[in-house]
């Protein structure tokens, strides 16, 4: 069931009826359909779930500017909390995949530091092939690209050859986006996640990778379960999207959180 939350600013696909729930944020480019197969499997475990389309996605209107997770933080926390008042959510658990998992990784280290309202119902957090760092060397921007971001900081080229150069070879995600949404993306592939995973203490935390993603490397992972106490790596073979396939295991992963 489509359902409208913080007064229809976001809007998601409701499953199964209970007081335990878990809300699931897709990636970039993507919507709720991405978690149709697991929400069903939850539900028919015993849950009720939040599947969210993101905003600029499925059915949530974008953003009136270019934005970066923080924004996505607050308005997705929001909505979390509306969700669980109009559901009397005893217990969540917050999942995130590729871009929905920067926001679930804030969500999570805001829980941390008690300055969101869910941090009594919160069992836990999930994320899957996040790109977490940008000091990683595959990340860096071409030199190429960032001379000409210099220059035109300095006007000595104007921005319309900076916008040429991302269209001619920016990534399939860049070109497909248009508008607010472009300005969001070249937003957020410039985040880096390190201090949030060094400030998350209370909330579990679980990385659910695939050994083969090639957007998320592998060794980001595990690189990010030093950095966040009391973490946990489930490793699988499969790339990016692997998880998404994987509703059965991710569920009895997310059922140990509520202690069922």
């Amino acid at each position: 069931m489509l359902t409208s939350l913080s007064n229809g600013i976001v809007f998601c696909e409701v499953e199964g009826s209970s007081s335990n729930a878990i809300v699931f944020l897709h990636g970039w480019g993507r919507s709720r359909a991405d978690f149709s197969a697991m929400a069903k499997e939850a539900a028919g475990a015993g849950f009720i779930t939040a599947s969210i389309d993101l905003p600029g996605f499925g059915a949530t209107p974008p953003p009136e500017v270019g934005v970066g997770t923080d924004w996505y933080r607050e308005v997705v926390a929001r909505a979390i909390c509306d969700f669980v008042e109009k559901n009397r959510i005893a217990k969540i658990a917050i999942v995130g995949h590729s871009f929905g998992g920067r926001i679930a990784l804030k969500i999570a280290s805001e829980l941390s530091s008690n300055s969101l309202d869910l941090g009594a119902q919160c069992v836990g957090v999930m994320i899957s092939g996040v790109p977490l760092f940008r000091d990683n060397a595959a990340s860096r921007a071409p030199l190429a690209l960032r001379m000409l971001k210099a220059a035109v900081r300095l006007k000595v080229v104007p921005k319309s050859r900076l916008e040429r150069y991302r269209n001619n070879h920016g990534s399939a995600d860049y070109r497909r986006a248009e508008g607010v949404m472009r300005e969001t993306f070249v937003k957020v592939v410039n985040e880096d996640y390190s201090n949030h995973l060094r400030g998350i203490e209370r909330v579990p935390l679980i990385l659910f990778w695939g050994k083969d993603d090639a957007s998320a490397p592998f060794d980001q992972a595990q690189r990010a379960v030093e950095l966040a106490k009391g973490s946990r790596l489930i490793a699988v073979s499969g790339d990016h999207f692997t998880f998404l396939g994987e509703a059965n295991d991710v569920v009895k992963e997310l059922s140990l959180l509520f202690e069922l």
